[in-house]
């Protein structure tokens, strides 16, 4: 089955609304993590457990292949390849100690849980995560949705997207969205689009910056490789982080930490 990038936009788009933190998010938009904050487990333990969901309906998908990838080169870890199980579970052994990222092949037909899936790209995850959301994009999703963000895509570039997020300094396993400020990458290309209360991103004239209530945010044509994503509040940046992006039937995910601790939402709406 052939998709158009046109149509991968729409999928990414309209289901932003299901990126997660680390861990799984609670209704008020924070993670409330009680146990091992954002789901890791001892430093020096390397077992990843994660469940590979459908980015619309948050349903386990099973019989999906995730493979593991060195954080920086996108390459994959050699062995280090697993097919989702019951409930969309995977489990590795052994990762390198740190960051690392996952894809999440796409199939084309309906061989797998009834639907086409388009290969989704994670980074920046802790490799001793217990509960990780490792993402499923269908193709039935973005046929349900017109795009209305006035981009126009080009075959050659990639998409890239995520959420910015700020640490309570008061409560270590709480992580919240960060409002009004905006995401822009370091080279300066990209369109960039933001959600607003709802999954769908938007116009510009509609959602110009970050929604304290999602802090999402997608860049669409950008160049494929390496990808750094800024995130300022008043003018001045508050985090930032880099992931690999595709060019072709692909998303790269890729969240945006803040540098520092705050009490409150570094972010003000004016």
């Amino acid at each position: 089955m052939k998709i158009s990038k046109m149509l991968l936009l729409i999928v990414l788009i309209a289901s932003l609304g299901c990126f997660v933190l680390s861990c799984d998010e609670e209704e008020n938009g924070g993670n409330q993590n009680t146990g091992s904050c954002f789901g890791d487990g001892n430093a020096e333990d390397t077992s990843f457990v994660g469940y590979v969901q459908d980015l619309s309906s948050k349903q386990g998908i099973s019989g999906l292949t995730v493979i593991a990838l060195d954080n920086v080169s996108g390459e994959p870890i050699e062995g280090q390849e697993a097919t989702s199980g019951t409930n969309g579970k995977v489990t590795f052994e052994g990762l390198p100690a740190g960051r690392v990222g996952f894809k999440v092949l796409g199939v084309e037909d309906n061989s797998v849980s009834g639907w086409s899936k388009l290969d989704t790209y994670q980074f920046n995850i802790r490799s001793n995560a217990d509960d990780e959301v490792l993402w499923s994009v269908a193709y039935t999703t973005y046929k349900l949705v017109l795009t209305s963000t006035g981009i126009t895509l080009d075959d050659s570039k990639a998409i890239a997207a995520g959420g910015a997020y700020w640490l309570d300094s008061g409560n270590e396993c709480a992580e919240y969205p960060i409002g009004c400020g905006i995401a822009e990458t370091e080279s300066g290309e990209g369109d960039i689009r933001y959600s607003k209360d709802s999954p769908l991103p938007t116009a510009l004239e509609n959602q110009s910056n970050l929604s304290p209530t999602t802090g999402r945010w997608v860049a669409a044509n950008v160049t494929p490789g390496p990808v750094t994503v800024k995130v300022k509040v008043g003018g001045e940046v508050v985090g930032q982080t880099t992931f690999r992006t595709y060019a072709g039937m692909a998303i790269s995910i890729g969240n945006v930490e803040a540098d520092e601790k705050y009490t409150t939402n570094p972010g003000t709406c004016k």
